[in-house]
């Protein structure tokens, strides 16, 4: 008797403590909902969630204490998953604005896009992000929720006059780049990969449309 009362309190032991990390970790990926287009706070050490009128997230993780500004077009981004992975020497300051186009730099959606590259691309994104810093090393990830209109896109930022697409891979979902510095960054849309996936899509209708024609034709010689 005395063991089966060791053995159910060492289960209910374990429970408890299964229940209590668990509840630790919903109250840390629960996001700071804010009801409006701006925020200004100091985050700790670790990953910090911001969403900005219950639409577009940002996840900031970081090493060191940031104190930050950020300004957000929630209701014009929509709801997109943004995460900015950072590793700094200290404590920083950084001012972050996120935005649906910027026109001055070239970004209106469904526009080509002037590259550094021989390659055409365009803005579907709606997402352009333009971090300031004053630490003056970083190392830092950008990432962002991968779909079917940008899982082909890259990661590119604003330079001179140009914009500079840089090496983008897809990491458990996310499109993922790996910067050393900040500026204006956004995701480009290769042209030639919207014109394979509209041919592709052509073809198969066609296809379709030609086998169902002549499963009918036969049909009717047959009768």
């Amino acid at each position: 008797m005395k063991k089966f009362n060791k053995i159910l309190l060492g289960a209910f032991v374990f429970i408890a403590l299964i229940s209590i990390v668990s509840i630790s970790n919903v109250a840390a990926a629960s996001p700071l909902d804010i009801p409006t287009d701006e925020y200004s706070g100091t985050l700790d050490p670790g990953e910090n969630a911001i969403r900005f009128r219950n639409q577009t997230q940002i996840r900031i993780d970081c090493d060191q204490c940031v104190c930050i500004n950020i300004e957000c077009e929630a209701l014009k981004i929509g709801a997109k998953d943004f995460i900015l992975e950072l590793s700094t020497s200290g404590d920083c300051l950084m001012n972050m604005t996120c935005t649906e186009e910027q026109a001055e730099l070239g970004l209106l959606k469904g526009y080509r896009v002037h590259t550094r590259t021989r390659n055409r691309y365009t803005y579907r994104e709606g997402f352009c992000i333009s971090i300031g810093c004053n630490c003056s090393e970083i190392q830092a990830r950008l990432r962002i929720k991968a779909s079917i209109h940008n899982r082909n896109g890259v990661w590119a930022h604003y330079e001179g006059d140009k914009w500079v697409p840089v090496p983008t891979t897809i990491e458990d979902d996310y499109l993922t780049a790996e910067v050393d510095h900040f500026s204006s960054w956004t995701i480009l849309i290769p042209i030639g990969v919207e014109n394979v996936v509209i041919y592709v899509g052509i073809a198969a209708i066609i296809g379709v449309i030609a086998v169902v024609s002549v499963a009918f034709l036969r049909k009717r010689i047959q009768q």
